[in-house]
């Protein structure tokens, strides 16, 4: 989860893996956690029987668990009954955190479709859900009433999804569309940091000075690049494509693959957790 949860219930050896982002629980006090931190994200496809039978069996809850399958089969307002039957059961949460959630949930609710969507999409991408992500955001920039500050936010965080999920020459595109709404600094240095990843540095220059950029603040942007690029250089990946380049530089084609192979099967890894 990310943080230090104080649990003082049981624990359970086998986790509730919720559905939409494959966040991983082990206790009652987690669950609550995730409900009151999510609200854009919780859905009723969470919270099935299976759920209900975690509950029972995984964490010895059977009067808990009788609770909400009554709650279940309540059509009008059975999950909202649901979520608070569950969150109040403990002394884990207040009433007044109790009460909070619900103004936020229903907040959610009555959002506008892009504000409500955008949130979805950002509770996506701090998962690194980056695929369901974009395919949001995709979503959004295809409606005709999206007001200017928000399709700019919206193309900025989806540039921050395509470069996460490595696909540059897309994050490229959303984050010069982001930038050509809000003049933002950060989406600039953001649109000029994909350069410097793709190792065009000459094309980011010309950028920087095509888009008025202040020089000082592109050269401090590019040490800053540099100092974190060496610290990308030391991880596992980094080694991986590093040896892949100097094998391919000096002949060894077949020792070239094999280690593009490697990074290939990492990366494919990671994009099959992104759209489970």
């Amino acid at each position: 989860m990310g943080n230090v949860i104080y649990c003082e219930t049981k624990e359970a050896n086998t986790p509730y893996i919720f559905f939409n982002t494959r966040v991983q629980v082990y206790s009652y006090e987690e669950v609550c956690y995730y409900i009151i931190n999510n609200p854009s994200l919780i859905s009723a496809d969470d919270f099935s029987m299976e759920f209900v039978d975690w509950v029972r069996d995984k964490l010895n809850m059977p009067e808990l668990a009788d609770k909400l399958t009554k709650e279940l089969e309540i059509e009008i307002n059975g999950f909202e009954r649901f979520l608070d039957t569950f969150l109040t059961a403990y002394n884990y949460l207040t009433k007044e955190d109790v009460r909070l959630f619900f103004v936020r949930y229903k907040d959610v609710s009555s959002l506008s479709e892009p504000l409500r969507l955008k949130k979805q999409a950002d509770g996506y991408l701090n998962f690194g859900k980056y695929v369901r992500a974009i395919r949001i955001y995709e979503t959004i920039t295809a409606l005709d009433y999206v007001d200017d500050e928000l399709m700019a936010n919206v193309y900025h965080n989806m540039g921050v999804a395509l470069s996460k999920n490595l696909d540059f020459a897309k994050a490229l595109v959303a984050f010069e569309e982001a930038y050509n709404i809000n003049k933002s600094e950060i989406t600039l240095n953001c649109y000029l940091t994909i350069f410097f990843m793709l190792g065009q540095e000459d094309e980011a220059k010309k950028e920087a000075e095509r888009l008025g950029a202040d020089i000082k603040a592109f050269n401090k942007l590019l040490a800053e690049y540099h100092e974190h690029e060496n610290d990308y250089q030391t991880s596992e990946e980094g080694r991986l494509l590093i040896a892949s380049r100097a094998d391919d530089k000096y002949g060894k084609e077949k020792e070239a693959r094999v280690k593009e192979f490697k990074l290939i099967e990492q990366w494919k890894e990671d994009y099959r957790r992104q759209t489970t």
